[in-house]
């Protein structure tokens, strides 16, 4: 074969006389085959499918990139398989320069309830058991008109690009608009498929406990990630992530995914519900009005959520949570979340559902109260978040700053919910620890200190601190609960049951400490409530709290008022309103002083924080034992 060498600028064309095309050499994605070459039509009158399936052909025998620069219709997708493995990947001259349009029909209607349809034939371009391959520089939009279905939000399977049992890809600096499923998605459809001698599938098999991701025949895309990338004016979801090992999704923006009429889907990028994820990374990114939620996680474990914006997502800023797999060890940091009060839904399009509710975070674990397999620690943190916009609407009394739920009988967890900062016009809850084991263990070791919060009111049904352990009647004593060194200025009226914090569960110790609430109105409600629930007394410790409050008629003589509790022993000093002290209490013989509060308390957030610290050291070693861009902790 002879060939004739030239260098154009950044590029070096291989004339390839006895097949008839050249490869172009790029300074970051190397050797390239031009599309329009082979005939590609670069206004998007023509199709041009054929085109690129011979440029293809021609990218895979050279291994090289396939480069498309213009506006190109196709009717078939673009597909990187076993026929064409020795491509490399596809990249374009920026989103806007190159646009690739597909409009194919999809027949049937996906299974939400399963979430198991193969859907790699609806895919503008498919990645599919191929490693280590590069979309970049594009954009695709699928310009079909079967976007919206009345009351039907999971009907589409149209994907713009799909990465199917793929290790190592990189989606880079592309935009994907228009599909009616997601505009991203990466999945396993060999996570369906049963291996030999065995009657369930891989998926089955990780559900019910006989598989982890520590065996090596379990099927995961590892080491995926979407960077720098535009998803936008999707049905479902920006990106959709399932059957991922060390997932990153890294400065990305991703806006306006759902539909107006809808509020049972719509989000900026999601783990598939029912899909088994491990190390699942969101940082840097920009989620922009979402139909539903920003930032979602529906089934997957260690979890990293750090330093993204949510600007007006319309029901949750941030959501995690585990359906079908095991989740103990979530971290929520240094994010950023506005609501927006005019973004809302007022009649869902389906008549028996509503969708008036809000959190800024939201954390559950086990929502369907399933017995899953998984042993251990749990340790949860929600940390250096901002939260901002917060407004009640409809007197919907879901509406949250941060709310955590734990239905995991057994779990032992941590959590700390520290040094957040919220605010906003109103809101039902500022912080709500909401769990029911159903007769576990209960309680386990939460921590909420250092919170900032300055709301306009408290609606009614409420409290801005509220902690309930529901169904732990007679529980043996378990686990701390900890609100300490929290600053919360409340400027108008607070409607709701309690002034400041409302506690009920079997914890052993319930600590209430140094806390400073003001209140622009007057302080007419139990201001610190404890309802011990285990066998024994729980002891309860509420020092060094000020409150202050235009009502200066507060005093002793309602002390029995401020300060509720029942099944505790309780200690009560150093507290204060408007600077006047409060009468001190001790209802049992344990002998306590100010100073043997506060040393225990120190001692207590400092133990939380280090159960979390362990909990990083553990992530770190699953993260090691595959190669490649894992999260960072």
């Amino acid at each position: 074969m002879s060939s004739l060498l030239s260098s154009i600028g950044n590029t070096t064309i291989n004339n390839n006389k006895v097949n008839n095309y050249k490869t172009y050499q790029h300074n970051q994605y190397g050797k390239y085959i031009d599309v329009e070459d082979f005939g590609a039509d670069p206004t998007g009158r023509k199709d041009s499918s054929a085109a690129i399936n011979a440029a293809l052909e021609a990218a895979h025998k050279e291994k090289a990139m396939l480069y498309m620069k213009g506006t190109f219709y196709i009717s078939e997708q673009i597909a990187i398989d076993t026929g064409t493995s020795g491509v490399k990947g596809i990249f374009g001259a920026g989103m806007d320069k190159t646009v690739i349009k597909f409009n194919k029909a999809q027949k049937g209607v996906f299974n939400s309830n399963s979430n198991n349809d193969d859907i790699r034939e609806y895919a503008g371009i498919l990645i599919d058991g191929q490693n280590r391959k590069t979309v970049a520089d594009l954009s695709v939009e699928y310009t079909g008109s079967d976007f919206y279905r009345k009351g039907q939000s999971y009907f589409g399977k149209v994907t713009g690009i799909l990465v199917n049992d793929a290790d190592n890809t990189l989606i880079s600096k592309v935009e994907v608009s228009g599909a009616n499923r997601a505009g991203v998605h990466f999945t396993s459809t060999a996570s369906q498929i049963h291996e030999n001698g065995h009657r369930l599938t891989f998926k089955e098999r990780v559900a019910g406990g006989q598989l982890d991701e520590n065996d090596a025949n379990v099927p995961l895309g590892e080491n995926n990630r979407i960077v720098d990338s535009n998803l936008h004016h999707n049905r479902v979801a920006g990106v959709l992530v399932a059957y991922q090992k060390n997932f990153t999704a890294d400065g990305n923006y991703l806006a306006w995914n759902g539909h107006k009429a809808d509020g049972g889907t719509g989000y900026g990028i999601a783990t598939m519900a029912g899909s088994y994820n491990y190390g699942v990374t969101y940082k840097n990114n920009t989620t922009d009005h979402n139909y539903r939620k920003g930032l979602d996680v529906h089934d997957g474990n260690n979890i990293l959520i750090a330093n993204n914006i949510s600007n007006g997502d319309r029901l949750y800023g941030i959501a995690v949570y585990n359906r079908q797999f095991y989740m103990d060890d979530v971290k929520i940091i240094g994010n950023t979340v506005t609501q927006d009060k005019n973004f809302r839904l007022a009649a869902d399009d389906n008549p028996g559902l509503s969708y008036h509710m809000y959190s800024g975070i939201q954390l559950q674990t086990n929502t369907q109260f399933k017995n899953l397999p998984g042993d251990g620690d749990g340790y949860f943190k929600i940390s250096n978040n901002t939260i901002k916009g917060l407004d009640v609407y409809k007197d919907d009394i879901q509406t949250y700053g941060i709310e955590f739920r734990n239905h995991e009988k057994q779990m032992d967890y941590t959590l700390n919910i520290t040094n957040n900062n919220i605010s906003g016009d109103s809101t039902k809850y500022l912080v709500a620890v909401i769990n029911d084991t159903r007769n576990g263990i209960g309680s386990g070791d939460i921590n909420i200190s250092g919170n900032k919060a300055d709301i306009g009111s408290i609606g009614k049904g409420a409290s801005p601190v509220y902690i309930d352990e529901r169904n732990s009647d007679k529980l043996g004593l378990h686990g701390s609960v900890t609100v300490n060194g929290n600053s919360i200025s409340v400027r108008d009226a607070a409607d709701g049951y309690n002034d400041f914090a409302f506690l009920r569960g079997n914890a052993e110790t319930y600590n209430i400490t140094r806390n400073k609430l003001n209140y622009g109105d007057n302080i007419d409600r139990t201001l610190v409530e404890v309802r011990g629930t285990g066998r024994l007394d729980s002891d309860v410790n509420v020092a060094g709290n000020q409150f202050n409050s235009s009502d200066e008629s507060f005093n002793d003589a309602r002390y029995g008022g401020w300060l509720k509790y029942q099944t505790a022993d309780v200690f009560s000093d150093g507290n204060s309103h408007n600077s006047a002290k409060l009468a001190a209490l001790d209802t049992g013989s344990r002998g306590m002083t100010l100073l043997d509060v506060y040393t225990s308390v120190l001692h207590t957030v400092n133990t939380a924080q280090q159960a979390e610290y362990s909990a990083n050291a553990a992530a770190v070693r699953i993260n090691d034992d595959s190669a490649g861009n894992g999260p960072v902790y």
